[in-house]
């Protein structure tokens, strides 16, 4: 599994001044809660021997655990901090986009435009009622923009999406599953209206169409 390169380019700039920065001990077990690190993590972590310091702690948790926590990791690092007094600084300076990323995505903007157009997906495919297959085949790739898709999805709002995302807090649910639990609201609320091709729709306006119609293979 790739990891996340944002773990990299953000994270290595600012690194000294985030390490300073976080509380990293008193931040174990919402990490524990939000499925990000094992409970072995937290404890081997609280091991004052091995690590004395809250820099040490977060040494280890950006350059060796975290990381390796999955493709939703790094935004759901995000979202712990930004529910963590004093801690909602580091997550808006994770968040912010440097000038590596902008050239990054303009390079990959570039590459698209000189790729052919993509074939033509049968419209039985994009005409039916959107499944759990469908959702879970995207929800990995495209979580992170929960909050933007459920505000693009039709008959929808984000006032609806920050509503069914609401009733899970409790279960510190990951992005994926955020996203998941959107778009299944959204197919209750509407029924046979709520499509595939709707659903690509939404996904297409926050920029991850592509990455979307791969994981479904179209």
């Amino acid at each position: 599994m790739a990891q996340d390169q944002r773990w990299d380019r953000r994270v290595r700039p600012k690194f000294a001044q985030i390490v300073s920065r976080l509380n990293a001990r008193s931040l174990l077990n919402k990490l524990f809660s939000a499925r990000l690190i094992e409970s072995r993590d937290v404890v081997r972590l609280k091991n004052s021997t091995n690590f004395p310091t809250e820099e040490d702690v977060a040494t280890e948790l950006l350059l060796q655990v975290l990381p390796k926590a999955g493709p939703d990791a790094f935004d759901d690092f995000c979202d712990v901090l930004m529910n963590h007094r004093g801690q909602e600084e580091i997550a808006r300076m994770l968040m912010e986009e440097n000038e590596e990323e902008e050239s990054h995505d303009q390079l990959q903007y570039a590459a698209r435009q000189l790729q052919p157009p993509p074939r033509p997906v049968d419209d039985a495919l994009l005409d039916v009622r959107v499944e759990d297959r469908h959702i879970d085949a995207v929800k990995r790739a495209v979580g992170s923009k929960w909050l933007e898709i459920g505000r693009n999805l039709p008959e929808f709002s984000r006032e609806d999406a920050e509503d069914v995302v609401s009733r899970y807090s409790h279960e510190n649910p990951s992005n994926g599953e955020k996203f998941y639990y959107v778009v299944t609201a959204w197919v209750w609320k509407i029924g046979r209206r709520a499509t595939v091709r709707k659903l690509l729709e939404a996904i297409d306006k926050v920029g991850m169409g592509e990455v979307a119609r791969e994981k479904l293979g179209f």
